[in-house]
């Protein structure tokens, strides 16, 4: 007789291929998803997820990721020694093992795809006019970055604010905020420091946005000077912002509008590192040029963050950029782990007209 567990199982397995398909033929209307998802549902999903998680003073998506492992690796021991002792077949293990893979995999990729992974394929966040974009705009906008981030640096001085400061004040960022024709503020914050700091700076992630538990999780331990631009980032992912160079995006212009000059500094740093990649890659000349225009004490700042994740530089890194690679692509971001640097085409497109003056 077959047991419910058994036929939940294989009802979960076999839905797998036909979500796979609905969702699929969602995703290819983004305008559907933009009126009906984003801006509906998943507006009132992301805000229960918050009301449930955002009293909990840890991560609770964090804690759930490490019993997981403790779990997996538990049973994965106890079924080999049961292999050993004759008391399982090895082919009946493989079995039951692969009936569970695939049902948690299917149930997963619906929780994942309702309650975020459509947000990756919602209408763009402003339309970008490349025909008005020209080849010295890049240079402009390093120069322009350059001077804001040089100037905000000054005005921050020798701030040292608290985690908790950075966070409540990102949120007070959200508020009323609109960005083109989106609306992005939200209620019930869910920001989270991340408790084990030193394996997320060993797998090189500075925040993560947890779509189960609809929590923000940042990494609070690299330097100071960049925790509200990841924070304003992982709040514009729990806004609905699902592309990474769009919330990097979102993130830059939180800190530009702040009242905070920590926060202008944040953002305007995070903003020049990217544009003078760009640039470095586009037109070394240039970028020797206007390399000479930061100033010490951002210099400093830079070699700061740089000596940071050198103390994490491990053979295994590369490995878990290559998994966020392939998330990223099979979400609709072609570019990948390079979609972040991508915020600098919307940053072009404001600077083209003028619009970040």
């Amino acid at each position: 007789m077959v047991s419910k567990t058994a036929k939940w199982k294989a009802i979960a397995i076999i839905f797998f291929p036909v979500q796979w398909l609905l969702f699929s033929v969602v995703s290819s209307h983004p305008h559907f998803i933009e009126n009906w998802y984003s801006n509906g549902l998943y507006k009132v999903f992301s805000l229960i997820l918050r009301a449930l998680t955002g009293w909990i003073p840890f991560s609770l998506g964090e804690i759930i990721v490490y019993l997981s492992i403790i779990y997996i690796i538990y049973s994965l021991i106890r079924n080999v020694a049961k292999i050993i002792k004759c008391k399982t077949g090895l082919l009946s293990f493989l079995k039951r093992a692969s009936v569970n893979l695939l049902a948690f995999a299917s149930v997963t990729y619906f929780l994942f795809m309702v309650l975020w992974g459509l947000n990756y394929h919602r209408e763009p966040l402003i339309t970008v006019n490349e025909e008005s974009i020209t080849k010295d705009d890049l240079k402009g906008l390093c120069f322009y970055l350059i001077d804001k981030t040089n100037n905000s640096r000054k005005k921050a001085g020798t701030v040292k604010m608290r985690k908790k400061d950075i966070i409540e004040g990102a949120y007070e960022g959200y508020r009323n905020l609109k960005i083109g024709e989106k609306e992005l503020s939200y209620s019930l914050p869910a920001v989270k420091s991340i408790l084990f700091t030193n394996l997320f700076s060993f797998l090189g992630v500075s925040g993560i946005y947890n779509p189960f538990t609809g929590e923000a999780n940042v990494n609070a331990d690299p330097p100071r000077f960049l925790l509200p631009a990841t924070v304003c980032h992982e709040m514009a992912h729990q806004a609905g912002i699902a592309p990474e160079d769009e919330a990097n995006y979102v993130a830059f212009i939180v800190c530009k509008k702040h009242s905070n000059p920590f926060f202008q500094y944040s953002g305007y740093l995070m903003a020049m590192r990217y544009a003078m990649t760009a640039l470095k890659r586009d037109d070394r000349k240039s970028f020797d040029e206007l390399w000479g225009k930061i100033s010490m004490e951002v210099k400093a700042d830079l070699e700061e963050n740089s000596k940071y994740w050198a103390r994490f530089r491990n053979p295994f890194e590369k490995y878990s950029d290559k998994i966020y690679d392939n998330y990223l692509k099979a979400n609709n971001q072609k570019a990948g782990i390079g979609s972040y640097g991508l915020m600098v085409r919307l940053l072009l497109n404001d600077y083209s007209k003028g619009d970040l003056k």
